[in-house]
């Protein structure tokens, strides 16, 4: 979708369009409060009502905050200029329908339901894709900002008839908030610590009126993210089968794992330095120029994905919110100083990302280590 849009829209536009897909993921980990993973986690418990009672507070959660989000949007129209008070309405919308298909998704993932996981996840990209394509001519950059809202609607619905409400319990109750306070809530500051040290180099950059470089830095991290989202589908799947070998005490070896991908990654380090200088970008060269660091991206944050179900599993919520919030804290330190003494580049941006993820990982690493006899047990 990259290269469509900035056919049709300035580097600059890109750059807010940035921002959006930033408030639909700060959005999307605050409205449910890590109810989410109360769901997901329920489906492993061997009371079978406990999971409808769990999703049905869930609902309430995300009811609650939403409206709490709205009011604070209402709240700062003042300070906002229309396009971004209108972007951060829709990105609210958006986030509250794709709350709603994580709440399915995440009873599929458990259930190992693969087939159904994918086809949802596949058609929603195809109906952002193709609806986006679609609008461009007629409503320029705003087609990537309403596409999203349609084609989770469409997602929704379909599913919901196609399967006669499978999974899915569209009712406010609170009869699951003790489940959820004490394995949701827990978790709550990690997914808002993790989602916004994700994107909250974009708002620095805004800040700072670095609109330009901006728009080049949300071609980079759109690049990361698509690494991110493969190798957060990859956990979707490994994560229920990691359950299902601990819940048997089967042992499990990472150190080799974890070996494997550090010589993998360092040999995409040094191709990628070698392959870059040999493609003609023009004006995007700056963004090829650092691909080499996309690979050290990849080898801390698959360690991550590797190690943290262990801690999911026991219900060590306080200890992945911890690990969570020294990488924010590391990351938004390192983007002030940075940025308030030096001119930034993307290479610079990005090796303070990669530092962030790295102190996330070791830490979830130190705590697998401190709550098992090993990291192989």
């Amino acid at each position: 979708m990259i290269p469509i849009l900035l056919k049709s829209i300035s580097i600059e536009d890109y750059g807010i369009v940035g921002l959006y897909l930033g408030l639909v993921a700060i959005f999307t980990a605050i409205l449910p409060m890590s109810a989410e993973n109360a769901v997901a986690r329920s489906v492993f418990e061997a009371d079978k009502i406990l999971n409808r009672q769990v999703f049905e507070t869930a609902i309430a959660v995300v009811i609650m905050m939403f409206l709490l989000s709205l009011i604070f949007i209402l709240l700062l129209r003042g300070w906002l200029t229309e396009p971004l008070f209108n972007i951060s309405l829709l990105a609210l919308i958006t986030s509250v329908l794709q709350v709603f298909v994580n709440l399915i998704l995440v009873q599929l993932q458990m259930r190992e339901e693969v087939v159904s996981y994918f086809l949802i996840s596949v058609v929603q990209a195809i109906l952002i894709l193709g609806l986006t394509i679609y609008w461009l001519p007629t409503l320029g950059v705003w087609a990537r900002y309403t596409s999203p809202v349609i084609s989770l609607l469409v997602v929704l619905v379909s599913y919901c008839c196609l399967t006669n409400f499978k999974y899915v319990y569209f009712k406010v109750g609170l009869a699951g908030w003790d489940y959820v306070r004490k394995v949701g809530l827990p978790l709550a500051p990690h997914s808002l610590l993790n989602v916004s040290s994700l994107y909250i180099d974009r708002f620095f950059l805004k800040f700072f009126n670095y609109d330009v470089l901006l728009g080049f830095y949300t071609i980079s991290s759109q690049l990361i993210n698509a690494v991110g989202g493969a190798l957060s589908s990859v956990n979707n799947a490994y994560t229920p089968w990691m359950f299902n070998r601990l819940e048997q005490d089967k042992s499990l070896n990472f150190i080799g794992i974890i070996v494997i991908l550090a010589l993998v990654c360092s040999f995409m380090v040094l191709l990628t330095i070698w392959v870059s200088p040999l493609i003609p970008v023009g004006k995007y060269s700056v963004i090829v120029d650092s691909l080499y660091l996309i690979p050290i991206y990849v080898f801390f944050e698959s360690t991550y994905y590797l190690t943290c179900p262990l801690l999911y599993f026991k219900k060590l919520g306080s200890s992945i919110s911890t690990a969570t919030f020294l990488s924010a804290v590391t990351k938004v330190v390192l983007l002030a100083v940075y940025l308030l003494f030096n001119e930034p580049t993307i290479d610079g941006i990005l090796i303070i990302l990669i530092a962030s993820v790295a102190i996330k990982t070791l830490m979830t690493l130190l705590f697998v280590r401190i709550n098992y006899e090993s990291p192989s047990k």
